[in-house]
């Protein structure tokens, strides 16, 4: 989960998102789409565009939105927008 999140994310947000509270939740996400062969660093890189829903916000809530951002990436399809 940490290289892939290194990948698609710059270092300070994947820090945040590795060591969040439901890290270990969206770990098992990730280790479940890989073993499904789905895209995991397609959906991941929904979260690095400044439009992204993680970026609306005051910077100190970042440890917040994060990791609900990447639930979000990880869960929806990819032809559909995240909410």
């Amino acid at each position: 989960m940490v290289s892939r999140v290194n990948e698609a994310l710059p270092a300070r947000d994947a820090a945040l998102l590795v060591s969040s509270h439901p890290g270990p939740l969206l770990a098992h996400r990730m280790h479940t789409m890989a073993e499904a062969g789905e895209p995991l660093t397609t959906h991941l890189a929904r979260l690095t565009p400044d439009t992204a829903a993680r970026h609306t916000g005051p910077p100190a809530d970042t440890a917040t939105r994060l990791p609900l951002a990447a639930h979000y990436a990880l869960t929806t399809p990819l032809d559909t927008p995240c909410p």
